[in-house]
């Protein structure tokens, strides 16, 4: 059997969708069972088969929500991700971490964080930067945090090792558990 990927690691986030998508297959094939057979039953949707089918609309729609909040984003790709391992760094960053501000979700493929500096790598480029920096300075309730996107690889490796002090100031899941993940 696979083990699951915990939160902060690399792919969690896909493992995430993956399950949510089986969970909701699984939660319409069975209202899709109980309704039929109240009516191969009982000849009518008025039963208690169509009650308990009702009433399994609600984890179904709770994976849906789920599913809908994160269905665009991805974790990193393999070989970033073996490029950040080669590098010996892995283990000094956070994966697959989403923020809100209430007003909006936003997703950190790769965060380090150290005392002084958030460096966050991004596949794709930010569009609006200044904004994602404001919501993660509030999120994480320090102003004075410099916060810095990457979306070159190689780059993200080189600032991380070029940090003076490049070790986490807590360790991953005392920084997980303050991020509310």
């Amino acid at each position: 059997m696979k083990q699951k990927i915990d939160k902060g690691c690399h792919g969690h986030l896909n493992e995430y969708k993956k399950l949510h998508i089986i969970h909701a297959i699984i939660c319409i094939v069975v209202i899709i069972g109980l309704v039929v057979t109240g009516i191969m039953i009982y000849g009518s949707r008025r039963s208690v088969f169509t009650i308990v089918a009702c009433i399994m609309a609600i984890p179904l729609a709770e994976r849906l929500i789920g599913l809908g909040i994160v269905f665009n984003y991805s974790s990193i790709k393999r070989d970033n991700y073996n490029k950040l391992k080669e590098a010996g760094i892995s283990e000094k960053l956070i994966f697959d971490i989403t923020v809100s501000n209430g007003e909006k979700i936003i997703y950190l493929p790769v965060v380090f964080i150290n005392s002084e500096n958030t460096l966050i790598f991004t596949e794709k480029a930010i569009n609006d930067e200044k904004y994602y920096k404001e919501t993660i300075r509030k999120v994480f309730d320090l102003n004075e945090l410099n916060v810095e996107f990457c979306n070159d690889i190689d780059t993200f490796i080189n600032n991380i090792n070029n940090l003076e002090n490049d070790k986490p100031e807590t360790d991953m899941q005392e920084m997980l558990e303050a991020l509310g993940v």
